[in-house]
């Protein structure tokens, strides 16, 4: 019993979401999404952190780390923006589908202090790159929509119940995706890097 307390405690200490969410599947703070989580790592000095949390960001988003992104080692702030692919198979007309290879933007922002971080994933956007299987082509359709802007662009681009429905299942995905990435996150805090030997 105590275990399981102990356990159900961590995990609340672990992931703090903000109270209100976006399509009953992404928390939200002040109607965006908004993932924010506090790492506690007892004893563990910021700047040992902040090379914690540099080497993973490096290593797992380096093709795609602007030049803007921000890596203050004296003030405990790392943020950049960038993207992960996920591909969706999207419905088309007469039961037939294409592979929408979409890229998911986010700005990842981490905070650390001694002995905890804050991991914060925000500004989620999606990219579409529509595949035609029958001809194999596949074309840059130039939509970029934040997640929160789904219900206008879904009337502009006058989504079907069907298609709509496919996106909520793909928001689901995403949504796991983001969970994943602040998961990776608190691990590569909590563990010691391959710098610290």
């Amino acid at each position: 019993m105590k275990k399981l307390l102990a356990v159900l405690l961590l995990m609340l200490s672990i992931e703090t979401y903000a109270q209100d969410s976006l399509y009953h599947i992404f928390p939200a703070k002040d109607g965006k999404v908004y993932y924010d989580t506090i790492v506690h790592v007892n004893s563990i000095p910021a700047s040992q952190l902040f090379t914690r949390a540099q080497v993973w960001a490096i290593s797992n988003f380096r093709p795609t780390l602007p030049a803007s992104q921000v890596m203050d080692r004296e003030g405990g702030i790392i943020a950049f923006s960038s993207y992960f692919d996920l591909p969706m198979d999207a419905p088309m007309a007469f039961g037939t589908s294409s592979t929408d290879y979409r890229k998911i933007w986010i700005t990842m922002q981490i905070y650390v202090r001694n002995g905890k971080a804050r991991v914060i994933i925000c500004d989620a956007a999606i990219e579409g790159n529509i595949y035609e299987p029958d001809s194999g082509y596949r074309k840059n359709n130039g939509l970029i929509w934040k997640l929160e802007t789904f219900n206008e662009f879904s009337r502009r681009q006058r989504l079907s119940g069907r298609e709509i429905a496919a996106n909520m299942d793909y928001f689901r995905k995403v949504h796991g995706s983001f969970k994943n990435l602040l998961s990776f996150a608190s691990a590569a805090l909590s563990d010691r890097s391959a710098a610290e030997f």
